[in-house]
């Protein structure tokens, strides 16, 4: 049996987020239990919650990946992203709020603004979608909820306001007031009692009813005229201004309870379907282009009668169902048997399967139509990020770009079965998270992965280990130096060796020279009078490039170089390839003696995020590391880009020392630019690591 096909204007897409601990799972499953899509409600410290069903998220108590879930709410259909809320996890949080139309904040009424709730906030605000603040567990202890919103205000920088007020805290939290329609509700098991405002509570009522209306009133400008000159706002009018505000994040309206008492969760669902968007309230057009043809542009409307679009916002590889793959329908309709066109691989496709997800569980669907999720499995062509359209009329969007990783972690196994696996393993994690790079070092002669934050490293380790059962060892990655040459020389070499019958002969002439940096490696000859004949050439180029692999100092590669080769000998029968290469090697070796060699370092673009107040700290620490300070840009109304180039080598474990100095609040992006001249008091830390590179080497040959 089929599910219900729903129409465009009848889809909400809600994304519930918030920091770690606050409780989005279980609101999760009380959301679902509420509109009885299951028939009881799991728990986090059962491991049998709908949302939370991956191995380590039941080990853990906590979500590391978003999970899918759909009810039937007053006719409409709310399709639930459950949103892991460790702040390292950026790309994970960002793809899955690509595919919503409103965000459910949630905040723990027990621990009211904390720095993962202010770093959670900071990666989703640029999101222009409409908030709403669930404020759970209002059955805690010590909760002052007016003191909440004022810093929730202070920190957010806008109005946050109750649509409900709580009737006591803690044990006595015992129901709720409907700002809006100045009425009590008290709780009573499932269900709701109507009673009257109490005479204590009234006067907060109607001081935060008049702040909604006040707020409403900046809606239109007959709403403002109408209200400053003291006329009262029609209830319609009201309404329609509090969800116009909201839609424009004028104001961030709060409700509460307690989600694992369901307590406020039917104010919550009637709240989204009242305040949250359907997608073409949100998406009127979306902008995309032809593939293959970038400056083509084509637009699409969020309407099922559009021509098919749609993109991969999401990627699971679960151990039984294999990849999953969760798909916003940007326009058009999707139907079962059709085929479709895969933008991004130029391929045609025809799914087997259309699936509605409530969490690992699947129904099958016929028809998805625009704003809706679809799920489909075992589509290997369909990556995070990839764009479907229709055959007829293809279309390419562009997607969230992984943020630069800020944590580098190099691994090595000393189990040979382990160490093969481990590229396959990470090949697959990176499916799911492309934020995390993993990638062989040729100079360090080391794999290293890169990953957004420590905790997000923490977590594919544990995977590794646990799902797949490998041994692995991590340490701080090596820098990458390399050498250079700063004058030019001269290098000759007679290569010349007799053991019976023919030997081997060739003499090389050659220059060297510095280029600038990043120009690599040229070769020239200007041979006169067939010194060396033509075709052994390409054998001295081969020599002078072997040469260049390891440097005279502490044997990096050699890079930025002219070698011109002008002169030289042969002989008739004993000359050879291979001798002339060997000629080449050693002559280009005793140039880059000659020529003044140092050693480079890589030098990293960074960006630091911090409030105002640690700055100062933070461009001092910038200094000692060696770095460069570029400027300072304003991200945010609190939040401060520190620019800088700073060498690799003191960046590697920069994270820790930033978390120190901000206590937690700031973070940074690095990314490869330039390498420079390492100063000569940092010679013996670069020829310490090469010895190191060196006897690993041995070590591995003997193996």
């Amino acid at each position: 049996m089929t599910e219900k096909i729903f129409e465009t204007e009848s889809i909400k897409n809600i994304a519930i987020c918030g920091a770690p601990g606050v409780g989005k799972t279980t609101l999760a499953e009380s959301l679902l239990f509420s509109a009885g899509q299951i028939p009881q409600m799991g728990s986090t410290t059962k491991g049998n919650t709908v949302m939370d069903f991956d191995e380590e998220e039941i080990s853990k108590k906590m979500s590391l990946k978003t999970s899918l879930a759909y009810l039937e709410w007053q006719n409409n259909k709310i399709n639930i992203l459950d949103v892991p809320g460790i702040p390292d996890l950026v790309f994970e949080i960002k793809s899955s709020v690509f595919a919503v139309e409103g965000i459910i904040f949630t905040i723990s009424a027990e621990d009211g603004i904390t720095i993962d709730t202010e770093r959670n906030w900071n990666l989703l605000k640029e999101n222009k979608i409409p908030f709403l603040i669930y404020l759970n567990k209002m059955d805690g202890e010590n909760i002052n909820f007016e003191k909440i919103l004022d810093d929730a205000s202070n920190k957010f920088k806008k109005p946050v306001l109750p649509l409900f007020f709580p009737i006591g805290s803690g044990k006595n939290f015992k129901g709720i007031v409907d700002i809006i329609n100045s009425k009590a509700f008290y709780f009573d098991k499932n269900n709701l009692k109507e009673a009257e405002i109490q005479s204590d509570i009234k006067e907060v009522a109607d001081k935060y009813k008049e702040k909604l209306l006040e707020i409403s009133a900046e809606a239109k400008d007959e709403l403002t005229e109408k209200y400053l000159s003291g006329e009262k706002l029609t209830e319609e009018e009201f309404k329609t201004g509090l969800k116009t505000v909201i839609l424009e994040n004028k104001l961030i309206p709060v409700l509460c309870g307690s989600a694992i008492n369901n307590q406020g969760i039917k104010n919550l669902l009637d709240a989204i379907i009242n305040y949250i968007p359907s997608p073409c309230e949100i998406i009127k057009e979306k902008q995309g282009t032809l593939p293959n043809n970038p400056d083509q542009v084509i637009k699409r409307n969020c309407a099922s009668t559009e021509k098919m679009s749609a993109i991969i916002f999401k990627t699971r590889i679960d151990p039984f169902a294999g990849k999953i793959s969760y798909c916003k329908i940007i326009s058009g309709t999707l139907t079962l048997g059709k085929e479709i066109y895969n933008s991004n691989k130029n391929i045609k496709e025809k799914p087997t399967h259309l699936w509605l997800a409530i969490g690992k569980n699947f129904k099958d669907a016929n028809t998805i139509k625009a704003g809706d999720i679809v799920v489909f499995t075992k589509q290997d062509n369909f990556e995070t990020g990839t764009t479907l359209s229709d055959i007829d009329n293809p279309i390419i969007y562009d997607f969230i770009k992984p943020p630069k990783p800020s944590y580098f972690v190099a691994i090595h196994s000393s189990d040979r079965k382990s160490a093969d696996k481990l590229s396959e393993v990470f090949q697959s994690i990176i499916k799911e998270d492309p934020s995390i790079n993993y990638a062989y070092n040729d100079i360090t002669k080391e794999v290293v992965v890169s990953f957004t934050g420590e905790t997000q490293a923490r977590i594919a380790f544990d995977l590794v280990k646990h799902r797949y059962k490998l041994n692995f060892e991590t340490r701080v990655p090596r820098v990458a130096y390399k050498e250079t040459i700063t004058a030019k020389a001269e290098g000759h070499y007679k290569h010349k060796k007799q053991s019976g019958g023919h030997g081997q002969y060739g003499e090389v002439y050659l220059r060297i020279e510095p280029l600038k940096r990043n120009e690599g490696f040229v070769f020239t000859e200007e041979i006169f009078g067939g010194a060396i004949p033509k075709n052994y050439i390409p054998a001295i180029e081969k020599g002078a490039i072997e040469a260049c692999q390891s440097g005279v100092i502490a044997g990096y590669p050699v890079v930025d170089l002219k070698v011109n080769v002008y002169d030289g000998t042969y002989h008739e029968v004993d000359s050879s390839d291979l001798s002339f290469r060997i000629a080449g090697l050693h002559a280009t070796k005793l140039a880059i003696e000659a020529a003044k060699p140092a050693i480079l370092e890589p030098i990293s673009k960074v960006k630091v995020y911090v409030e105002e107040n640690d700055i100062g700290n933070i461009m001092s620490d910038i200094s000692t590391r060696r770095g460069k300070v570029l400027g300072m840009e304003k991200f945010s109304d609190s939040i401060t880009v520190i620019n800088a180039y700073v060498p690799q080598s003191e960046m590697l474990t920069y994270l820790s020392a930033l978390n120190s100095m901000t206590k937690g609040k700031g973070y940074f992006e690095m990314e490869f630019s330039h390498y420079e001249f390492l100063p000569f008091n940092e010679y013996d830390r670069a020829k310490r690591q090469a010895e190191e590179i060196k006897k690993e080497e041995e070590a591995r040959k003997n193996e």
